[in-house]
């Protein structure tokens, strides 16, 4: 079977690292019964094969991939996003890649939408920046004079059904 690998690039995202709106989408696009590689260290190269991407989860400020270990004693493991490798092998989701890069896409585009909609009108010049999060998507609107400062929201994602 033939499959994309999903990237933390693809995503056109300026971090170094994944960040927890491209988790969310990339467990949404993985959906129930997965199976991924996965490195969950990119420090040592610690690497899981054929195991479950369950979903993400939030402990004190820090946001984890939960993954189901199957073996002779299956358990479930989480592991913090910051270290999770570059590359997630989805084993049986060969579409996976692009429905995850396609809907962050798309819900950075509502956000704006939204942001534009909402508080767009007398703008000066600038720019609205979308990044989803772990539970929603923050937006930002850079006024193109530093003087002025910027304004800020966070968007919970059902806000967004209505600006696709």
């Amino acid at each position: 079977m033939e499959t994309t690998i999903i990237t933390r690039e693809a995503f056109d995202h300026p971090s170094t690292h994944w960040a927890p709106g491209m988790i969310r989408h990339v467990v949404d696009a993985l959906g129930p019964d997965n199976r991924v590689v996965i490195t969950v260290d990119r420090h040592t190269g610690r690497t899981l094969t054929d195991v479950m991407v369950l979903g993400q989860d939030r402990l004190n400020g820090v946001d984890y991939l939960v993954v189901a270990i199957p073996g002779d004693r299956p358990s479930t493991a989480r592991f913090r996003v910051y270290d999770l490798g570059h590359v997630i092998v989805p084993l049986n989701k060969p579409t996976a890649a692009h429905t995850a890069v396609e809907t962050y896409q798309a819900e950075q585009a509502a956000a704006i939408a939204w942001g534009q909609a909402h508080h767009g009108q007398d703008r000066i010049e600038g720019e609205w920046i979308a990044r989803p999060t772990s539970d929603g998507v923050g937006l930002v609107f850079v006024p193109a004079d530093e003087s002025v400062r910027s304004d800020v929201w966070q968007i919970n994602p059902a806000v967004l059904r209505n600006f696709a």
